[in-house]
């Protein structure tokens, strides 16, 4: 039987937890999540290699059956292909092996404090999309910054969202011009989404100020790349968030943010267009 005595001292720990500073700035984060992000990354890197390597393996002795027919497979450079197709199959159950192992996240994706689960990019076929959009609303929702990096389907929390335990804090955004470009766009990537992606009008006020802290020169020069790369411009919702942000803090790429999709048939963008070509 659960004690009121105990949500009282939960209660308390959460917020001893808030008030506690940060142990790490972006990128760097605690040791157990650089080992979960690696042991995720080598396994998406296994899983898909193995179906490349069997793809391009296979390649050369289809062209030599094809012109010279099969019995060429069996002499020369032909038996050679032959060979490296048939070796190639290997890598097939190591692949199958990789991805069936990438849905284990949910027995070591867990806070290294309390235990509770994270939120992560499960592969569900073609229900991948969704779940990550899932997990990423949650945290917005609760006001936790998180990091998606490449190669890898888990979505890193900066807190624990049980607990509040804090585990790395994402960088000033004044000094964000400071960086390497690569990561510095990660950032302005999740900034985005903030400002964008979210339906509660305090999510997308939070994201936009913190945009509005970019030093502007850096700004102007790296948003219509971040966006070309990561941003679901196709949705008609984001869309408009995202003219919405530009009209207001960097209204000369307005006409740049108009082009990215000038070629769409798709009602809803194109009434989007039209409303923000006359402003």
């Amino acid at each position: 039987m659960r004690r009121e005595e105990d949500d009282f001292a939960a209660y308390r720990q959460q917020q001893n937890n808030r008030a506690a500073p940060f142990s790490y700035i972006y990128p760097q984060m605690p040791p157990r999540f650089r080992w979960c992000r690696r042991f995720a990354q080598a396994l998406f890197l296994i899983e898909w290699g193995g179906f490349v390597a069997l793809v391009l393996s296979n390649f050369p002795a289809g062209v030599v059956a094809l012109l010279w027919g099969k019995k060429a497979l069996l002499e020369g450079v032909g038996a050679m292909a032959f060979l490296l197709s048939l070796v190639s199959f290997v890598l097939l159950p190591l692949a199958f092996l990789a991805r069936w192992l990438r849905h284990t996240a949910k027995l070591f994706w867990h806070c290294p404090c309390c235990g509770q689960l994270f939120p992560y990019y499960a592969p569900d076929g073609r229900h991948e999309e969704m779940r990550n959009k899932e997990c990423c609303y949650t945290l917005r929702q609760m006001r936790i910054g998180y990091v998606k990096t490449k190669l890898c389907p888990l979505v890193i929390p900066s807190e624990c969202p049980a607990g509040r335990r804090k585990f790395f804090k994402m960088e000033n955004i004044c000094t964000l011009d400071r960086y390497d470009d690569s990561v510095s766009e990660k950032v302005l990537a999740l900034l985005l989404e903030w400002a964008c992606y979210g339906q509660h009008m305090s999510g997308l006020v939070m994201g936009r100020k913190k945009i509005a802290e970019i030093p502007q020169i850096w700004l102007k020069a790296h948003l219509l790349n971040v966006v070309k790369s990561t941003f679901d411009y196709f949705d008609y919702w984001n869309y408009r968030r995202l003219l919405e942000v530009v009209v207001e803090l960097i209204p000369e790429l307005k006409d740049a943010v108009l082009s990215i999709n000038s070629g769409t048939t798709d009602p809803d963008l194109i009434e989007i267009i039209d409303d923000y070509r006359d402003m």
